[in-house]
């Protein structure tokens, strides 16, 4: 039986780097990189972005320019930050491949 709906979107998923580490109340700008190299979102809504479990609004609360991430508010050195490639909208990250 051939497959019914919408095909599931695939692409090439790294884990990003932690930048919480860096986090200290005044700093803004964050180079984001997987394994140690920089990746570069294609916009800013292809990366799900959550700072102590509360999901941050692309282009509001942070921009994306190249390999870099800007939080419109400098995240406390107490925040936790999880970041995610998403494939929210079709739109997938240009993420180096892991070898």
């Amino acid at each position: 039986m051939p497959y019914l709906g919408q095909l599931p979107l695939t692409g090439n998923y790294n884990k990003l780097d932690s930048i919480s580490g860096s986090f200290n109340g005044s700093t803004t700008t964050f180079n984001l990189t997987a394994s140690s190299v920089a990746m570069e979102p294609v916009v800013a809504p292809a990366l799900l972005v959550s700072i102590n479990g509360v999901l941050q609004q692309p282009l509001t609360d942070y921009t994306i320019s190249g390999s870099t991430v800007t939080f419109t508010t400098a995240p406390a050195s107490t925040c936790l930050l999880y970041t995610s490639p998403s494939p929210r909208d079709g739109l997938l990250s240009r993420m180096p491949s892991s070898a």
